[in-house]
């Protein structure tokens, strides 16, 4: 993937490395330049590759290759962003899915980054006023809206968003791709539409952020309870327990790799880094103040 990216989709410029023209994330027949969803996906592509050569220990010329690119390709996403949010593509001053991938799916830039939080609230403010104008409303941009929203901590939001995709929900499961005025569905079985909202509410109980695990990061203050099973995280399958009720978390972390693993597991103020061989299990529990 990472060679289809350099040779036929990365250019290089009198700017520097861009990605050249293609279509955008809505499918419209015009190509753009530096389209969001396309430039950050090369950006994730090619620091993937770095890293997993590193890791790999083969192929260090393409590895610096890949990164000295990824690298390049940064100052083509500064110019997306007009002071406000992050533009579909150069020159197409449109707020849509390429505007929030530069925070996810792709974490090209951390949700804390002040381009980031302008940028979901603007999509925010625009998905509601659409709402209210048309009734109009789309799974897809619920998960990937409440996932930037869950990543900065913001539970309450992120939750409010995936219930107003509950209209979507269909009577033979999945979710529809978009709800036009809250009785006509388009698309029932589309299952990305689901695997958004799904994604959206993995990170409200489990994330992980550069090799640290966060438990219950973004639990919204309306839940009295929740708890998930052997999720899986960085070669760590988790399981874990909140009881706000209780004021009491748990859970149970178990090494699926066949390396022994370094890792730090976060909840709340609390930290530990624990080294975890093959097959070993550790249990972790707080008091939530």
């Amino acid at each position: 993937m990472a060679e289809f990216f350099l040779a036929n989709v990365i250019v290089q410029t009198g700017r520097g490395y861009e990605v050249r023209a293609l279509v955008d994330v809505a499918e419209r027949v015009t190509r753009v330049k530096n389209e969001g969803l396309n430039l950050t996906g090369a950006i994730r592509v090619l620091q993937l590759a770095a890293s997993a050569a590193g890791v790999l220990g083969i192929d260090a010329e393409f590895a610096a290759r890949c990164s000295g690119v990824a690298s390049g390709l940064v100052p083509a996403l500064d110019l997306l962003y007009n002071g406000r949010y992050f533009m579909s593509a150069e020159d197409v001053d449109t707020l849509n899915f390429s505007s929030l991938a530069p925070v996810y799916p792709m974490m090209v830039i951390p949700p804390d980054d002040p381009r980031a939080i302008s940028t979901a609230h603007a999509y925010l403010e625009q998905d509601e006023r659409r709402r209210a104008e048309t009734g109009t409303s789309s799974p897809w941009s619920a998960g990937v809206l409440a996932t930037v929203f869950a990543l900065r901590g913001d539970g309450d939001t992120a939750w409010r968003i995936v219930s107003q995709a509950v209209p979507a929900i269909c009577e033979f499961g999945g979710m529809s791709e978009y709800v036009f005025g809250g009785d006509r569905w388009n698309m029932q079985y589309f299952s990305t539409g689901q695997a958004a909202v799904c994604t959206a509410i993995h990170h409200l109980m489990l994330q992980e952020r550069d090799g640290e695990i966060y438990l219950f990061p973004a639990v919204p203050s309306g839940w009295p309870a929740c708890s998930f099973d052997r999720l899986l995280v960085s070669g760590i399958e988790v399981s874990g327990r909140f009881d706000r009720a209780g004021r009491h978390a748990q859970a149970e972390i178990r090494n699926i790799a066949s390396d022994t693993l370094d890792i730090t597991v976060r909840f709340g103020g609390n930290s530990e880094k624990v080294q975890l061989v093959p097959a070993q299990v550790r249990l972790f529990e707080w008091e939530i103040t």
